[in-house]
């Protein structure tokens, strides 16, 4: 019985990867140039993850060191029935101690960027490795 459920969660495990990396493919223009200033421990040397699944749900980018979600939002996040949606989800994720911060797509740049990382680094407790970097590098 444990074998067949260990298969079964090995299963549904595959098939969250591959919706992960179809939500990686089809990404906004502003969720690649935000990839493009978060990942390689480029802003403020901290670590984030793309598309990382948690509780059920996809976080655009997450920060495990800062406990930070940053959301991009387009147009369909003006729609009523998406704000609601927004709001309960991000309501379950602050409930587990994470802050999540949603930013428009027209918003992305690394000033922002660096605004949301610096503010969440000085709202968590020390002990956090960073590296020498204290700003978004420009390509």
């Amino acid at each position: 019985m444990k074998d067949i459920q260990k298969q079964n969660d090995r299963r549904a495990n595959r098939k969250l990867t591959l919706v992960a990396r179809g939500l990686r493919r089809k990404s906004t223009q502003a969720e690649r140039t935000a990839w493009d200033l978060l990942r390689n421990r480029q802003c403020m040397g901290m670590k984030f993850r793309r598309q990382h699944r948690m509780n059920g749900y996809f976080l655009d980018f997450y920060c495990a060191q800062l406990r930070l979600a940053i959301e991009l939002d387009g147009p369909l996040h003006d729609q009523e029935a998406q704000r609601r949606h927004d709001q309960h989800r991000d309501a379950r994720f602050e409930a587990l101690g994470i802050r999540v911060v949603r930013i428009r797509n027209h918003e992305v740049t690394p000033a922002r960027l660096a605004e949301l990382v610096g503010s969440a680094r000085e709202d968590t407790p020390s002990k956090i490795k960073t590296t020498p970097t204290s700003h978004v590098h420009q390509k």
